[in-house]
């Protein structure tokens, strides 16, 4: 017969190497859905910004998309903002946020790689803002984002 003392303490260890396993042998790296087999959307190309006064102007272009895609898609604009007076860090990542959504129009001018899209608003002076352009589906799904452009009004 087992002595009740002795079970206790037993049990007790076996269920803290049970849970060390679980945490230590988990289901891997998290990451986000993926659509199964499903082809990357295309990236924005050709980035650009300009200001006038305190209006920025983004503009940018994207391949045709099938139609299937077009109905259904748009451009995911992202923001982020630093005071000119911090300092700056190479090794900082930066924080973007959805600041706007641009509908993807099949009709849009016809640049030199694709179709040409643009966005503007107006900001404030005495900071640093970055921007980067993505293609969003209205699933959710979105493809890589554009190369980042700078802008610095004093």
């Amino acid at each position: 017969m087992i002595d009740r003392h002795l079970w206790l303490p037993r049990l007790a260890v076996m269920s803290l190497v049970c849970s060390l396993l679980l945490v230590s042998f988990g289901c891997g790296r998290k990451a986000p859905p993926r659509v199964p087999n499903a082809q990357p959307l295309p990236v924005v190309r050709n980035l650009t910004v300009s200001v006038n006064e305190a209006t920025v102007v983004l503009t940018w272009e994207m391949a045709p998309l099938e139609r299937r895609l077009a109905k259904d898609a748009r451009f995911a604009l992202y923001r982020d903002e630093l005071p000119l007076s911090a300092e700056p860090c190479s090794t900082c990542p930066p924080r973007f946020q959805l600041v706007a959504q641009v509908a993807y129009d099949p009709q849009a001018a016809q640049g030199a790689s694709g179709r040409v899209f643009t966005y503007s608003e107006t900001i404030v002076g005495g900071s640093r803002y970055r921007y980067q352009v993505a293609l969003r589906l209205d699933n959710g799904r979105q493809g890589e984002p554009s190369k980042t452009v700078e802008v610095m009004l004093d």
